[in-house]
């Protein structure tokens, strides 16, 4: 019933109640139609639907966020993922992300490009940060530059217009020309990299970062077509990647922060640890960290609580014909997905709400 959904909109119901009173009215899956971008999606919600799309059908439902990045931020219609899958960049774009992900050494690389700017921000924290500063502009950044670093190689352009491309996104909104230019700023730094490759390759000799394997897959022949599909590729995952580990991380501080009982649970946890350890902060590992209970039930918490992407835009395409209960969903269909009719749920989580870790 778009005439009560778009009263709901107008009367500045926020996002999350307009989707659930759709639930209300129209149930767990019901179709809407979005012009110029999907067209006929499927709307699902509610706990059997997660399961069928996290766990049941998972192999069977491809990302359709792709084509939405590509077409916010050249100002045309792209390609989705499906799509690319089927042309010769977009097999491309698959194999250098799979080389990418199964290499130990790049893994390695990345791990201490992540551990040396989580130094670098506690550094700053402890020396140089002022009680006026806001300490979440710094940590955003740092975020961003490190998976920049991880996918791009040498990143400081690449990063700093990724930082732009966010900050466009959440001050203007996603079709905006801020986002566009910053896209087109992209675009430039990408092929004037992916130039200086091709002339001087001795500079990147093991450098083990994603765009070093996309241009040796690529042979130094990348068209403008395939360049371009490169940039909507790396946007795609940055933008993924950035919104789950910004949202999370602010709240997370916020709420630990904001609670001087789970604040001292979190600090003695830490500190057995430490203890236990004989060591410093900086020198635990990993399996360390995660077992930190209290910590970890914190950035769960958070995840349930704030996290954008899995719960706004979980968008899929079906690669076949499929049911939900009763309700058919045809090949090609885009399926969208809000997780958080679940995860704020009174049902399964009780003072939903709240921060329980």
């Amino acid at each position: 019933n778009m005439v009560q959904v778009t009263q709901d909109v107008i009367s500045g119901k926020p996002f999350d109640t307009v989707l659930l009173n759709m639930r209300q009215r129209h149930g767990d899956a019901f179709r809407i139609y979005v012009p110029s971008l999907f067209g006929e999606v499927i709307v699902l919600m509610g706990l059997q639907a997660n399961q069928f799309v996290f766990t049941e059908q998972d192999k069977n439902l491809d990302q359709a966020l792709g084509g939405v990045v590509g077409t916010a931020v050249s100002g045309k219609k792209t390609m989705g993922t499906k799509e690319r899958k089927s042309t010769e960049s977009g097999k491309i774009f698959d194999k250098a992300s799979a080389d990418f992900f199964a290499n130990k050494k790049a893994l390695a690389r990345a791990t201490q490009i992540f551990v040396d700017s989580a130094e670098d921000f506690c550094d700053q924290m402890e020396q140089e940060l002022k009680p006026a500063e806001n300490v979440f502009e710094k940590l955003w950044t740092y975020v961003v530059q490190t998976n920049a670093d991880m996918l791009y190689g040498n990143g400081e352009n690449a990063g700093r217009i990724v930082c732009n491309t966010i900050d466009s996104i959440n001050k203007e909104g996603l079709f905006s020309s801020q986002v566009r230019q910053a896209g087109e700023d992209l675009r430039k730094v990408l092929n004037e990299r992916y130039d200086d490759r091709k002339n001087h390759p001795e500079k990147y000799l093991g450098e083990d970062s994603l765009f070093e394997e996309f241009f040796l897959l690529s042979k130094g022949q990348a068209d403008e077509d395939m360049l371009q599909g490169l940039q909507q590729f790396m946007l795609t995952l940055q933008l993924a990647a950035n919104g789950n580990q910004l949202v999370t991380i602010r709240w997370l501080m916020s709420h630990v922060y904001g609670d001087p009982a789970i604040l001292d649970g979190v600090r003695r946890e830490v500190a057995e640890l430490l203890q236990t350890k004989r060591c410093g902060i900086r020198d635990l590992k990993l399996d360390d960290l995660l077992s930190l209970n209290l910590t970890n039930a914190c950035i769960t918490e958070a995840v349930r609580l704030h996290s954008d992407i899995p719960s706004k835009l979980t968008l899929r395409s079906a690669e076949i014909p499929m049911e939900f209960g009763a309700y058919k969903i045809p090949q090609g269909a885009t399926i969208f997905l809000y997780a958080d009719a679940v995860h704020k749920d009174e049902k399964y989580f009780p003072d939903a709400a709240s921060f329980c870790p």
